[in-house]
């Protein structure tokens, strides 16, 4: 009975570990639009069923508009596809003397088309608005910030340095990953440029359980030191 008692725990314990794998990629894109300079990093982590996209890092104390990210496109190997499920970021708005406050509401991203392609560009009542912003400088000021930023209505509010996209994917999983990947700067559809990503990280297999997971798995180890101690 204690035998059977120790292996059913060991099951449960290693099930949920594997339902809880999961991976992160990290992309980095350095590059220049309209002169400026443009920035993005993308987190792609996958699940069961889920993509979670972080899109951050982008140029900090920018310039101008076209250093914002206005949307992203993508495409997951073996072809999945998937709906955008939910949309999160803090919104800010950026007053015409560089300084900015917290402003209340949900960024407006939605996918457009048949793939991935995801976009803050004429989705909202007041487009071209909700471009995913950088950080001000060290004294929370956007002091390089012209027209086009500060103070300008078309624009505010911005997405301030985080934006999460999260899709539901049907067939993904732990090791799932992306086959391409497009980012698009400003507010205009040209600013468009592919990343290369054909040398990603690729996904660990063994994966990264949550601290549930290894809650779970930890209790199966600590049963079998228990019954291993009862038997002595």
């Amino acid at each position: 009975m204690k035998k059977l008692l120790i292996s059913t725990c060991l099951i449960a314990a290693s099930l949920i570990a594997t339902a809880g794998k999961m991976n992160a990629t990290l992309i980095t894109y350095s590059g220049t639009v309209g002169g400026q300079s443009a920035n993005a990093t993308i987190n792609a982590t996958f699940g069961l069923n889920s993509l979670t996209i972080i899109a951050s890092g982008m140029t900090a104390n920018p310039t101008s508009v076209v250093q914002a990210l206005s949307a992203i496109d993508f495409s997951v190997l073996g072809g999945l596809t998937g709906t955008l499920s939910s949309v999160s970021g803090q919104l800010i708005t950026i007053a015409a003397n560089k300084s900015f406050t917290n402003t209340v509401g949900t960024p407006i991203w939605a996918q457009s088309g048949p793939g991935f392609y995801t976009t803050a560009i004429g989705v909202g009542p007041s487009s071209p608005d909700h471009l995913l912003i950088g950080a001000p400088n060290g004294l929370n000021l956007y002091s390089n910030a012209n027209g086009g930023i500060a103070g300008n209505g078309a624009h505010n509010p911005f997405v301030g340095q985080t934006l999460t996209l999260v899709y539901n994917i049907t067939g993904a999983t732990a090791n799932s990953a992306l086959a391409s990947l497009e980012l698009q700067f400003g507010t205009t559809a040209s600013n468009e440029f592919r990343v290369n990503i054909t040398n990603r990280i690729p996904p660990n297999e063994q994966g990264v359980p949550e601290p549930s997971t290894a809650v779970f798995a930890l209790a199966g180890f600590g049963a079998i030191a228990f019954w291993r101690t009862r038997k002595k």
